[in-house]
């Protein structure tokens, strides 16, 4: 199985920077060029919040794809424990990859045949 295929393309979109409020003493120069910026803060953050929902969508639906992948790669995808097979798999293996969810779910296999 190939799991690079599972792999977002594109990084974690980068939060942006929200700009340093001056200081009470500043003057009205200081207090616009802070506005303005914060401005583009705010447009930067509604756009940043699109990326993240895009992103996330993007990482559903490799997640969907690797879960039905393996589900035909070990032949269980009528199997009515499928489901449970896959959780416990998830819980051992997720926080080192795909495929090692992949090998636990391979050596759970047999429990559900």
């Amino acid at each position: 199985m190939d799991f690079t295929k599972y792999k977002q393309d594109e990084p974690y979109p980068d939060r942006p920077v929200k700009p340093i409020q001056p200081h009470h003493n500043a003057g009205s120069a200081k207090v616009r060029e802070y506005l303005a910026e914060l401005e583009k803060y705010e447009v930067d953050m509604a756009r940043h919040k699109d990326n993240v929902i895009e992103w996330n969508r993007k990482e559903a639906e490799l997640f969907a794809t690797f879960k039905k992948d393996l589900f035909e790669d070990l032949g269980i995808v009528t199997n009515d424990k499928r489901e449970k097979l896959f959780e416990i798999a998830w819980e051992y293996g997720h926080a080192y990859g795909y495929s090692e969810v992949y090998i636990y779910a391979e050596r759970l296999a047999y429990l559900i045949y």
